[in-house]
């Protein structure tokens, strides 16, 4: 796990996902990470849209499926039936290690005015 701690794989991941994905995704992603504990491995759209809601943010169901979608092609989330996981394990982990949520979570909001 000393990959892990290494700054340059720490920023390849994180890099990576902030250049690669749009702001109303990243708010999917945070509220997901803000939400729900580390052990969680799949989200459904109902529980996407609880987490979303608990931190006031108010998307369509429709918008929900386009950043789902979007965070698919972009190497975020896989897609298994009817659940999403994250693509590369270790992304939220990450996430969560150098960043605090909840202020990761308000800036985005605010970008885009939710």
């Amino acid at each position: 796990s000393n990959i892990y701690a290494s700054d340059g794989f720490k920023n390849l991941i994180i890099n990576g996902f902030r250049d690669n994905v749009g702001m109303q995704d990243k708010v999917v992603v945070y509220a997901l990470l803000n939400t729900f504990p580390e052990t969680k491995q799949t989200f459904t759209h109902s529980e996407m849209h609880g987490a979303l809601k608990r931190h006031r943010c108010q998307i369509l169901s429709d918008d929900l499926d386009r950043a789902c979608t979007r965070l698919v092609m972009a190497g975020v989330f896989i897609r298994e039936g009817q659940k999403y996981e994250f693509a590369i394990p270790v992304l939220p982990r990450v996430i969560r290690a150098n960043y605090d949520m909840n202020y990761l979570l308000s800036v985005a909001k605010k970008e885009i005015a939710l």
